[in-house]
């Protein structure tokens, strides 16, 4: 504000003013007053117009804020797949494991033993538990891996126990239980454990039997053999013989409503529990869960195996030789999709492979195979000795074949690990 306005504001103030009744100082001190507030308010209104307009240049000049988009949506059905833990197995001697990626070899229980190792009550022996241990069969990890459940035979008795693989600490939970080829539990006799751990699932004396992992509560469910419980857990698959058919039921957790599905044998659940796979005939089928829509999925093959997430199967077949165990055979091992497309041999032998004990056993995550063999094309062994019999390990296209070790009859059991 220039002294021409001053001087002009004063002015007109002075003539506003009735001077009669002030005094001319008193006017010229309010007029004064007047024109600071005039002055500051002018100064207030210029500052902020200057900020404004900083601002605004500011807005448009400034890189525009991100936009985030969210990312894919993850299903909480989606199978999350364990890591590959140890593998067991069993021969006369113990339970041996394996680590997959170095091939070493740890004991985990020896055989022979005494029965008071793996008793309740401490006795050394009892009339239907003799205390030396013959033979360790069928292995099942637990769902989490701390445990593992197996039969120890003692003489013509076996006994069903689970071990703590973290304290070494053994619980006995059944005893006496007639032999297992008496019992029609053949091909490593699998246990079946409950989807959360709490209960195993077994065969004795031609039926189904259910049993706490303390050794509580031993239910007989069901004439039959080859129990496997869903992954629910809500259900139980087995087999029964009726005539001279092989006969495969699903039925619920405490033995009722029970569903036939198919004649068949090696019944195995899909991992979403919808449907099962087994052999028949020398070929692989699958069924829904009710009894609807069985499909052939290969012409020839048995013991099939789906992998961890569904995806695809594993079977092995025999070609040549007929039904007779005593001469050897071309042994191959298959993989294939889900809906039996695009079928792959991956692994063929000659000349060995006597005998039926299962097929492939998938690693936990899914990319490589288990299984073992009887007999060896290379070696002159004489029929059935343990040495004859060979663990091996495959990716699941084949590849990258290696021989853990031999004298061990047995399915393996691959422990999961998360």
């Amino acid at each position: 504000m220039t002294d021409d306005d001053i001087r002009g504001f004063l002015e007109t103030m002075a003539s506003e003013t009735d001077l009669s009744s002030v005094a001319p100082a008193l006017v010229i001190r309010r007029a004064r007053r007047r024109l600071a507030r005039t002055i500051a308010l002018g100064a207030l209104a210029i500052t902020l117009a200057v900020i404004g307009g900083v601002a605004g240049v500011r807005s448009l000049t400034a890189a525009p804020a991100p936009v985030v988009h969210p990312g894919p949506t993850v299903s909480s059905s989606t199978p999350r797949l364990p890591h590959n833990g140890l593998i067991a197995v069993a021969n006369g001697n113990g339970i041996v494991t394996f680590d997959p990626v170095t091939g070493t070899l740890h004991t985990l229980v020896r055989c022979p033993g005494v029965c008071r190792d793996y008793s309740q009550s401490g006795q050394t022996s009892s009339p239907t538990c003799p205390g030396v241990c013959t033979y360790i069969r069928s292995l099942a990890w637990s769902p989490d891996g701390t445990k593992i459940a197996y039969f120890q035979s003692y003489g013509v008795n076996d006994m069903l126990i689970v071990r703590d693989v973290r304290t070494g600490v053994s619980r006995r939970l059944t005893c006496g239980i007639q032999n297992h080829y008496a019992c029609g539990l053949g091909e490593g006799a699998p246990l079946s454990w409950s989807p959360d751990g709490s209960r195993l699932a077994f065969g004795m004396h031609a039926a189904v039997y259910t049993i706490d992992v303390s050794g509580k509560h031993l239910t007989r469910l069901v004439t039959g053999y080859r129990p496997q419980w869903s992954p629910d857990g809500s259900r139980i698959l087995f087999e029964q013989i009726v005539g001279a058919a092989n006969i495969i039921y699903a039925m619920d957790a405490k033995g009722s409503h029970r569903t036939l599905l198919a004649e068949g044998n090696r019944p195995t659940w899909s991992p979403d529990g919808q449907r099962v796979l087994f052999d028949a005939g020398r070929a692989i089928y699958v069924v829904n869960v009710n009894g609807s829509h069985r499909t052939l999925l290969a012409a020839e093959g048995y013991a099939p195996a789906w992998s961890p997430d569904g995806t695809r199967m594993a079977f092995a077949n025999y070609i040549g030789a007929g039904a007779s165990r005593q001469v050897p055979k071309t042994l191959q091992f298959w993989v294939a999709n889900s809906d039996g497309s695009s079928p792959t041999v991956i692994f063929q032998e000659s000349g060995c492979c006597f005998g039926d004990l299962g097929g492939p056993t998938w690693s936990p995550d899914g990319t490589r195979l288990a299984v073992v063999l009887i007999g060896d094309s290379s070696r002159n062994i004489p029929l059935f000795q343990e040495a004859r019999y060979r663990l091996m390990l495959m990716d699941a296209d084949g590849t990258h074949v290696k021989v853990l070790g031999t004298s061990y009859p047995f399915r393996p059991a691959w422990r999961a690990t998360l």
